[in-house]
C-alpha cells in the first residue's frame, strides 16, 4: 500500500460552490416542492369539507414554505412596522375625517332646529 500525498486543491465551482449555496441535483427545491404539495392538499381538504384536517395541513404547509423562503420573511417582518406606522396615520385621518361629519351633522340638526 502506497501513499500519495496532493499537492494541488479542488476549486471547480461546480462541485464545491463557494457562496454555500447547494451543488445542483436532484434534491434541489424538495423543500419548495413539499410546501407546495403540502398548501395544496390543505387546500383540497378544506374545499372537501374537512376543515380542521385541511387547516392543520395548510399550517404545515405555510410553516415549510417560510423555512424555504426566509429571505422573504426576513423582508417582510423588518418592513411590518413601516406598514404599521402608515396604517395607524390611515385611521387617524379617517378618524378625524369622521369626527369632522358628525360635527358638521351636529350643526345642520341644530340650524334646522331639529
Amino acid at each position: 500500500m502506497a501513499v500519495v500525498q496532493f499537492t494541488e486543491t479542488i476549486s471547480d465551482p461546480e462541485l464545491f460552490p463557494a457562496t454555500g449555496e447547494s451543488v445542483g441535483g436532484a434534491c434541489d427545491g424538495w423543500l419548495l416542492y413539499t410546501a407546495a404539495g403540502t398548501l395544496t392538499a390543505g387546500g383540497v381538504l378544506l374545499v372537501t369539507g374537512q376543515r380542521k384536517a385541511g387547516l392543520a395541513v395548510a399550517a404545515a404547509g405555510v410553516v415549510l414554505a417560510m423555512l424555504d423562503q426566509q429571505e422573504t420573511v426576513k423582508a417582510c417582518w423588518d418592513a411590518l412596522p413601516g406598514y404599521l406606522t402608515e396604517i395607524q396615520s390611515i385611521l387617524a385621518r379617517v378618524q378625524g375625517t369622521i369626527d369632522e361629519v358628525a360635527e358638521q351633522g351636529a350643526k345642520l340638526r341644530s340650524a334646522l332646529g331639529k
